[in-house]
């Protein structure tokens, strides 16, 4: 098994318009400051507009 296997997906963020971010793993809204939490807790995460 590779590496690439053994890791899983990276939480997908959406960015929309009004520039509210939308966490779709756990299906609510994030602040900035959540996502900096997350950066340094180490989750793997992917902003899409």
């Amino acid at each position: 098994m590779s590496d690439e296997e053994t890791k899983s997906d990276p939480i997908i963020i959406k960015k929309y318009a009004n520039r509210r971010l939308y966490n779709t793993g756990s299906s609510s809204y994030i602040t900035l400051d959540h996502l900096g939490e997350m950066t340094r807790a180490g989750v793997d995460f992917k902003v899409i507009e």
